[in-house]
């Protein structure tokens, strides 16, 4: 009796026992705040080419007859993993005035006067690619530039008796504002469309609106 009344006693005990060796005590689970990744161009490098249309607005003459010119250039460019693009450039640009021609009463043309510009650039841009206002695979970009620029005025005097050529140069150091997108047609090409406010000349300034084919490798 005395060992039956002994397990009795003791059952409720081994009972409580058990469950605090079988119960597991729950574990707090901690969950790391995301990590931000860095965005690094599958591409590092670039080639391109750009044609389209220039305007070239003067600021020591009238423009009256001043014909919308071309623009073309090449350019190699390098992406950085912050977001900007190191760029060289190398543009012509030509613009020239409608004919003039002089005349007799009778409409017998005597002399035509021709005059045109032409000027090549030699750049380095610093390009931003606007991530953020991406839209599907357009991606907007800013950006401003410094180089040097050989720019040549010419004048063409012709007549039946006579032909007279004036050219008047002006080499100096030049700076452009950029604003543009680019279109991503695969991973290996691009296209895109920019304006360049392009300045420094003494007494011309251009207005380009160009578009682009680019390579990426």
């Amino acid at each position: 009796m005395k060992k039956l009344f002994s397990i009795l006693m003791l059952a409720p005990i081994l009972m409580w026992a058990d469950v605090l060796v079988v119960t597991p005590i729950a574990t707090p689970i901690v969950v790391a705040p995301p990590v931000p990744v860095i965005q690094i161009p599958l591409y590092q490098q670039y080639l391109g080419m750009a044609v389209g249309t220039d305007y070239c607005f003067l600021t020591n003459s009238s423009n009256s007859g001043l014909k919308v010119g071309i623009k073309a250039g090449l350019i190699y460019g390098y992406y950085f993993e912050s977001g900007f693009r190191g760029e060289l450039e190398v543009s012509f640009r030509k613009n020239s005035f409608r004919t003039k021609y002089n005349a007799k009463k009778d409409d017998l043309i005597i002399s035509k006067v021709y005059r045109s510009m032409h000027s090549w650039t030699y750049m380095a841009n610093l390009l931003y690619d606007i991530n953020r206002l991406t839209y599907r695979t357009i991606v907007p970009y800013v950006g401003i530039g410094i180089g040097y620029c050989q720019f040549t005025d010419k004048n063409k005097y012709k007549s039946d008796t006579e032909v007279n050529v004036e050219k008047e140069k002006d080499d100096r150091f030049v700076y452009q504002g950029i604003v543009g997108a680019r279109y991503s047609i695969n991973p290996e090409v691009e296209a895109g469309i920019q304006y360049q406010y392009f300045c420094g000349q003494s007494h011309a300034k251009n207005h380009s609106i160009t578009l682009s084919m680019i390579r990426n490798f």
